[in-house]
Order: structure tokens, then sequence, then C-alpha cells
């Protein structure tokens, strides 16, 4: 719901709990609203106070007493069990305090050790009773919590509160939980325990009333009563109230016996009564029916008769006397049966016997009786009502009821019933845990759902999910496909698929069924844009662009396909476009589609260097399941730029890359040791996470990207090898971007032939990767052809506008060409984008310099000073020397600078300059 900060009260200057609330909702609102209300009335020394409350910015808070110390739950894990004496005597005191809230009318209904805070004093350790989010009012009807929906803490609740009972709420039901409290503090565990929430509730249900003897054999006898007693099933064996309770345990403290409390006779409703009569007069069958008996639990299997072997002289019990056979008349004890359970109230004990009276009389009746149809009918209803007051708690309970309601009456409404419970059942069984047993008891009753359920997509897709689950692939995978031959809209199954397909790395079996999916539904957007989210993981962009825009012909604002195109947009280095699909996706993107929207604008702002954008949009779209590689370094780039870490890397690592392959974690590490610095640390990272994974291209893609980056690791020749080690495992993925890698490191060790058909076979590959442009630009313009530089140069703006490294390339190829104010335009507009690229200031100072601009290239010299980087390029010598010359003689040490650049071979107008200013032409 929100948070709770510790505060300073600046009017009073005092220390408290600032709860503030986040959801809005007017649910929770109302909750807030009504605690701190509740609070309000409430005084008491052991009931953590309440100092105020308001609202700011639309969020509600409320102002708390501030407790210094622990919780008993901390102090419990903490030191174990604790004394007899210490339990008692705060147990006692939260006791009083509950008391305090009894009296006021108020039940709190989630006493545990956690909402018991211990804090020290000058009179001692006093314990506090906190947080009355779910407290009632038993002198107002609310809606906040309704009639058979639990509220509490498993393991604590009451009974009553476990079955959702509203209305038989009370003080006892906090006697329950003060019960809890105390059988914690004396054992160190819940009472009632389980190893699912199922288990737990069946416990505090069905199960023995807790005793702290029998876990703890050192507990005092009577501090054992008083617990048991706290702990009953019935509300009315337990002590009257919090201050009922108190008295007995401060007696405890004071060495003096309990009072004890006398226990409420057991009460039978009149229909039970009514029943019991019934069964006396019509079928004289005295009080053995009753006794001893579960009432919800299944019939009790009665010994068959002794009977006399029929002789000459002796019939059969059951025979039929010799004559005319008498006509059909209804059975007597059955009519009664039937009377007696017309109107039985809903509730497991009162469906129980009449279950067992109903099958007595049937039992004894005739076959030919005319009411025995009527009889059975009657029988189902039963085994279905109370199947379904077990149905929530007790599935497989349920399904045996409806399964003798279906053998009574084989009705098309029975059987769904039947297959409903069936399907529960199986999937509590098979989400128990994901061991094998589990799935041995759930598998069977999934597929049984199937067959009851021939229409029904659900109990397909549940056999499918859980077989993925426990790793059944065969099994998930027909599941999967019988859920979508029933239902071609539904997601689940695609997602299935592709989540199973790559867990397993069978890659090919999911790229055949989402292909056939696409063929035998071509209507359907959705199978259209999960073969493109196939794709895309294998990194195959042409072939899910063209899915995606299949999708987009079916539905042309299809916020899935936007994104899937958004992300291939990202790939292919063009952010701008990414954010016009974000742009089409956001009217209608919901849920999940909503979260990897905001994930792929965040991506894009950071691929655009706008940071401060994108973080905000990261944050929110972490929720993405599984979360793309690429969106969580995006996030941890950003942190590392913005706020000067990543510290998030470990938390991140099992989302990312829980259904993905096992080296790709490395690629996270390696990028944080690299923006830290350690670049060693970084490529070892990326060599562990080759090991661990042979035939993953991925990471030698980014080792070469970082062999051929500036500064200390650049090496062009280390770069060619890993991109050899990572074209050797390239199995379906698109290739174009390995080659256009390999090409750049071919440009820079001059092999100028081998970059440029390199460059091509990307460009006929995948002719709307970006960088291919980007790179061919760059090697027109070291091969001295200008105007193929420009033509590259505009394309490769044409697909991302932003992108300033391409602007700058573009600039070199018109300042080549001898257009400097063509040039000078593309270098503003690169400078307006990276503002601090040294390279670019001083390649705008030359062009300003050409176009006559001499106090703009004086100052663009004075700023490329401060970067150490920039005063070692060619630009920059040939700036400092023109501005020199126009001054007088050029000085010696610029001449010494320029004769090197004079005899270069790679940039002929660099050459052609320097060897101009050396001839003072």
């Amino acid at each position: 719901m929100g948070v709770v900060y510790r505060a300073l009260d600046p009017r009073s200057g005092r220390r408290v709990a600032l709860k503030l609330l986040h959801d809005t909702s007017e649910r929770f609102r109302a909750r807030f609203q009504r605690e701190a209300e509740l609070l309000a009335r409430l005084r008491h020394p052991h009931v953590v106070g309440v100092h105020g409350a308001g609202e700011v910015a639309g969020k509600p808070y409320l102002v708390m007493e501030l407790i210094e110390g622990e919780s008993l739950r901390e102090r419990i894990q903490r030191r174990g069990r604790l004394s007899d004496r210490d339990a008692a005597r705060l147990t006692a005191q939260v006791a009083r305090g509950a008391g305090h809230a009894h009296a006021a009318g108020l039940v709190h209904r989630d006493i545990k050790p956690g909402n018991v805070l211990l804090t020290s004093g000058d009179e001692g350790e006093r314990a506090l009773l906190t947080d009355f989010g779910l407290a009632r009012d038993l002198a107002v009807a609310s809606d906040l919590s309704k009639t058979g929906v639990f509220l509490g803490t498993p393991g604590y609740a009451s009974p009553e509160q476990a079955a959702g009972q509203r209305d038989r709420l009370s003080p006892a039901s906090d006697v329950y939980g003060l019960g809890g409290l105390l059988y914690d503090a004396l054992t160190g565990s819940a009472p009632n325990e389980g190893s699912n929430l199922l288990e737990v509730l069946c416990a505090t249900l069905d199960g023995p009333v807790p005793s702290p003897r029998a876990r703890q054999a050192e507990v005092h006898p009577d501090l054992d009563a008083i617990c048991r007693a706290c702990l009953a099933k019935d509300p009315g064996e337990r002590y009257r109230d919090g201050d009922d309770l108190a008295e007995d345990l401060e007696r405890f403290l004071r060495g003096e016996p309990p009072r004890g409390i006398p226990k409420a006779r057991s009460r039978r409703s009149l229909s039970l009564a009514l029943v019991a009569l019934g069964v006396l007069s019509s079928l004289a069958l005295g009080g053995a029916l009753w006794g001893g008996e579960d009432p919800g639990g299944p019939p009790r299997a009665r010994p068959a008769r002794a009977s006399p072997a029929p002789t000459s002289t002796t019939r059969p019990p059951n025979a039929r006397p010799a004559g005319p056979a008498r006509p059909a008349r209804p059975d007597s004890g059955l009519a009664g049966a039937l009377r007696l359970t017309a109107r039985l109230r809903s509730e497991a004990d009162e469906l129980g016997r009449g279950i067992r009276l109903l099958e007595e009389a049937l039992e004894r009746c005739p076959r030919e009786a005319t009411n025995r149809p009527e009889g059975e009918d009657r029988l189902a209803q039963l085994y279905a009502a109370r199947a379904d007051l077990k149905l929530a708690l007790r599935p497989h309970e349920a399904v045996s009821d409806l399964r003798r309601a279906y053998a009574l009456d084989a009705s098309p409404a029975r059987r769904v019933a039947l297959g409903e419970a069936v399907l529960q059942s199986g999937l509590v069984h098979s989400s128990q845990s994901k061991g094998s047993d589990a799935w041995v008891l759930g598998k069977p009753l999934l597929e049984e759902a199937v067959r009851l359920l021939p229409g029904d997509h659900r109990p397909n897709l549940a056999l499918a999910e859980q077989a993925r689950i426990h790793r059944e692939f065969e099994t998930a995978l027909r599941g999967f496909r019988e859920t979508v031959r029933l239902d071609p809209l539904q997601r689940a199954p695609y997602a299935g698929v592709l989540s199973l397909c790559a867990r397993d790395e069978r890659w090919a079996e999911a790229r055949q069924t989402l292909e056939g999916w696409a063929r035998d539904h071509p209507e359907v957007a959705l199978a259209h844009v999960t073969l493109g989210d196939l794709h895309q993981r294998r990194a195959r962009f042409q072939a899910a662009r063209q899915a995606y825009e299949r999708a987009l012909e079916l539905d042309p604002e299809d916020p899935a396909a936007h994104v899937g195109l958004g992300f291939v947009a990202i790939e292919e280095a063009r952010p701008s476009a990414a954010l016009e699909h974000a742009a089409r996706a956001a009217p209608r993107a919901r849920g999940d589609a909503r979260d990897r929207l905001l994930a792929l604008r965040g991506v894009a702002h950071c691929e655009r260097g706008e940071l401060d954008e994108g973080l905000p949009d990261l944050e929110a779209g972490l929720r993405c399941q599984p979360l793309p590689r690429r969106v969580a370094e995006s996030y941890l780039n950003a942190l590392h730029w913005i706020r000067g870490g990543a510290k998030e890397l470990a938390a991140l690592q099992e989302k990312v890359f829980g259904d993905l392959r096992p080296g790709r974690d490395k690629m996270l590490w390696a990028g944080y040791y690299w923006r830290r610095g350690e670049q060693d640390k970084a490529f070892a990272a990326l060599r562990e996470g080759r090991r661990r994974d042979p035939a993953d291209p991925e990471p030698c893609l980014l080792a070469a990207r970082w062999r051929l980056s500036w500064g200390k690791p650049h090496d062009p020749r280390k770069a060619m090898d890993w991109v050899r080690a990572g074209a050797g495992v390239w199995s379906d993925d698109e290739e174009a971007r390995y080659l256009v890698e390999a090409a750049t490191a071919c440009v820079r060790v001059l092999r100028y032939a081998q970059a440029e058909r390199l460059l091509a076979a990307a460009k006929r590959e995948h002719p709307t990767l970006q960088p291919v442009y980007k790179h061919e630009a760059d090697l027109a313009n070291r091969r001295e052809d200008y105007p193929r530089a420009i033509q590259a140069g505009l394309r490769s703006l044409e697909l991302e506008p932003q992108d300033a490294y391409a602007m700058a390339v573009l600039a070199d190829a018109y300042m080549g060409s001898a257009q400097p104010e063509e040039a000078l335009r593309w270098l503003t507009r690169a400078h307006e984008r990276i503002p601090a690229n040294g390279a670019i200031i001083v390649s705008r100072g030359l062009a300003r310099f050409d176009t006559g601009d001499l106090q703009g290239a004086r100052a663009d010299l004075e700023r490329a000073q401060r970067d150490a980087g920039t005063r070692g390029r060619h630009e920059f010598k040939l700036l400092a020397a023109h501005l020199a010359a126009q001054e007088g003689e050029l000085p010696e040490d610029l001449r010494e600078q320029l004769r090197p650049i004079a005899r270069e071979e790679r940039y002929r107008w660099a050459r052609a300059r320097a060897a101009a200013l050396l001839r003072g032409d």
C-alpha cells in the first residue's frame, strides 16, 4: 500500500513515524482513512498512538508514535522462543491493548508477532499493538471486507476468519490471534503451519487445537491451558475479549492458577434436530448414524449384514412373496428423508448429515420406487452443494463429491461442474512444488479436465503451462497447440511456446509451430507478432520486421507489433524510429505491452544520449518478462552515468537471464566492468561467457566493438580475431552486424578492398541497418570518393536523423568535396547533439575558417584545447596552423607537426592542406 518513514515533526520537535499511502485507489484510500479514524479513538499505553493525519499531492498520510525498538517477530527470530514469564508478560500487555480496542467496539483482525512492537523505557520493556489497517468497527457495516473473503494472516487468523464468515467476527476472533501470539512466543513458530496456504487454512479449520507443550515440553501446564483456550475452534469456548485473557495471564504471572472459562455447550440447529427425529421415527436407525463421524467426510462404509443361506424353507430377506406383482409406489422412508432434507442450510455439517441420511434411505429403497429418481437427484444436489463449500480450500474433497453427483446425474451441467473442480484440483496439486511428486498427482487430473471440458481451452492451457514448468516438453507443446486450435486469440499459448522453446534451446520447433499458427490463422495479428518476437530473439531482424509488418496490415495500431518494430529499429541503430513506434503503441498498450513500451522508450532515449529522459522509463519497464538484455544494459549504463554506479546488477541478473542462454549473464558483468574502466576484467568476463556457451556469438560481437573503440583497448587486429570467432559459431542469426564490425576492423588496418566487400554483403542482407551506411561513408571518405560518401551519409541520416557521428562523417565528405558551408551546417547539428565532443568542435572550426568566420574558428580552437585527445588530431593541428598563418609567420613547432601530415597517405585533403601551409600558400 505504501511506505513508513522515520520523520521529524517541525512544530513539536518530536520524532514520529510517517505512514504514506502510495496506492491511491478508492479501495486502499478508504481502508487507510478508516485506519486513521479508528486509531484516533484509541489512547492506550499498549496501542501505537496516532498524532494526526492529512493529505499531500493527492496521497494520504498518517502521523504515528515512533517506536524505537524491534517487533516481537524479530525478537523471536533473533533469540528463539521466549521464557514462560516473558511470553505471558508481553502477551498480557498486548491483550490489554486489544481489550481497549474491544471496549471501543473494534476488532483488530490481524494480531500476530509482526504487528507487536517492543520498546524500552523508564518503566521497563513495553509491547504495543500496531497496524489497524484490517480492523473492523462492529457497529458499522463496511464493504471493505465481504463474507467469504479471507482477511488476516494465515496461521494466526481464527477459523471464522479463515472461512470468510464475517458475521461471526467478534473480540473472540482477536483472542485467537492473541493465542497464536502466545503460542509463537512459547514455541518459536505459528500455531497453524503447512507447506502452502491450503495446508495452513485446512489446519486452522479442521486440525486439532494446537498445544504449546506438545512442541515444547517445558511450557508450564497453566500457560498451555490458557493458550489452548484461546485457540479453541468455537469462539464461544475462548476468552470473551482481550481484558478477559489478560486477567488470567496476570494471575499466572502472580503465581495464581487461571480461572479458566466455561466451555459453551454444543449447539445444533433446529433443522439438524428435525433430521435426527426423522431418522429415529421413519427409519428407526437409532443414534448410531451420527455418532463419531466427520460431518464433512465421505460416507462411512457399513458392514454387510449376515443373512441365512437360502434353503427350501428359508426365503432370502429381500425376496418378494409369490403372487402377482404389486404396483410401483413411493417409498415412505425415502419420502421422509426428502422432507427432512428439503431446507438444509448451506453448512458443511448439515449437508454432510443430510447426505448420509439420503444414502441410507436410498440403500433401503426398492429400485422400482417411484420417488427413487427424486431421491437420487436430491442426493446429487447435496453433493454439489457441499462441493461448492469445499472447492475454495479443499478442491480434492470437492472433486470426490462431484464425482458422486455426476454418477447420479450425468447431465452436461454436472459434467462441467466436475470438470471445473478437477481442473482446480489439478492446478493445486501441480503448483504445490516443482517436484516430480506434485506433477505425478496433478498431471492425470489436468488430463481428465481436458476430457471433461472438450470445448474449453483453459484445461489445455493449464496442462501446457504446468508441463512447461515441470520440463515435460512434448506434453506442453501439445497443450499449447490444442489451446490455439480452440481459441486462436488467446495470448498465453503463443508466449508459452516461445518461453518453452527458448529455455530448452528448441528454436526450430518453436519456429515451426509459430509459422504453422500464422499460416493456419492468417487473420490473427497475435500469431504474426509472436513469430516476430521469435525472430527478434534469434537476431533475425529482417524476418522479424516482416512478421510485425504483417501484423500491422491486419491491425495498423497493434501495440505489440509497434513495440516489436521499435526494438528492431534499436538493433538497426535507429532510436528515433523506435520512439515513433513507441508513440504509435502508447494509446492501446496495456499490461505487458505497456511494460515493453516503456522499456523500448527508455532504451531509445538512452541510445540518443538522452539519459535523464530514458532512466524513468527504463525503471518502469524492468517489469518485462522476460526482460531483454538490451533493456538491462541501457538501464545499467544510464545508472552509471547519472548516479555513478550499477549496484542493481546482481538483482537484475536472474530476472534477465532466467530464460536465456547460460553465458549471457557475463555480458552484463562485462559491461559493468567496462563502464568502471576495468577493461581487463571486462574482457575476462566475455571470455568466461564464451567458455560457458561456446555456441553463442554475442560476446564476440561486444568484444569486437570494444576493441574498435578509441582509447587504451583499441586494437583492430584483436577485433578481427573476435569477429572471426563469432562468425565461426553463427547459426541462423542475422550476420549483417558481424559484417559491419569486420568491415570496421578492416578499415582500421587499411584493408579497404576487404571492407568494401563486407559492407556490400551487409547491405544486401540487411538494407535498413543504419551503421552499414555510416561506415560506408567513412570508407568512401578514406578512399577520397566524396560523392559516394555524401550519398551514404545522407542515407544513414535518413534512417536515423539524430546520429551525431553520422553527421560528422557526412561533414567530412562535404569538407573533402570543398563544400564547407554544407559541412558547417551538419557539424553545427552534431555539436547540438553532443556538445562536449572535441573532434566535432575542431572540425567545425576548420569549416568556419574555410567560410571566412575567423572569430568562430578561434573560439572553437580555444574550446578544443581543453581536450587532450583532440589536440592530437590532424584537424586541430591544421586549424591551429591556419589561424597562426593568418597572423604572420608559421611557428616552427607547428611546422614540425605539419610535416608528418603532409606525408600522410590516408587523408588527401589533410595532406594537401598541410603541404600548402608549409609552402606558405
